[in-house]
């Protein structure tokens, strides 16, 4: 049943419902802690750590996505590893310490990347291209949004390909 949860709160967070989806996310930690199922529970803090994330909580992430990172390490979980490597980079972007963004979501890039996880490289590329844009750096955030596309396209990920796309866009419209 703690799985059912974690799918829905995923989903939540898909379809912008960030308080259904943290209220579904808390229950699933709840019950992973309870169960003391810790590959959940590591993988639960993450999503619940990025609805956080997308509600505009930035500082209210990072301790959720700190124990998720943990977790992850102790169990050798890599793939939620990297999904809360990058997440904390994110969560370093959003605080304006973009040098601490770029070394945390390079090294999530270089993990997912060694996993040959083409999700979580598309969703790391997309940070540095934030990193990249904010600096100014407009053709390297372009060639690293065009990077992500790429591997989003070959997933069949729609989501994330729209999302490099509406990136694309808005690195066009800037220059």
């Amino acid at each position: 049943c703690a799985e059912a949860l974690l799918h829905a709160g995923h989903a939540a967070i898909l379809r912008g419902r960030f308080p259904q989806a943290h209220d579904t996310l808390e229950r699933c930690v709840s019950l992973a802690r309870e169960s003391g199922r810790e590959r959940l529970l590591a993988e639960a803090l993450g999503r619940l750590g990025r609805a956080v994330l997308d509600a505009g909580r930035h500082e209210e992430a990072r301790p959720l996505f700190e124990e998720s990172l943990r977790a992850a390490q102790a169990l050798g979980c890599r793939s939620a590893a990297v999904f809360a490597a990058n997440q904390l980079g994110l969560v370093d972007y959003f605080a304006g310490d973009l040098d601490e963004a770029e070394r945390r979501i390079s090294d999530a890039l270089a993990l997912a990347r060694s996993e040959g996880s083409r999700p979580a490289v598309a969703a790391a590329l997309q940070g540095l291209g934030f990193v990249a844009e904010d600096r100014g750096a407009l053709d390297e955030a372009a060639a690293l949004y065009a990077e992500s596309l790429s591997a989003c396209l070959e997933t069949g990920d729609r989501y994330g390909a729209a999302r490099a796309l509406m990136l694309l866009g808005e690195v066009e419209r800037k220059r």
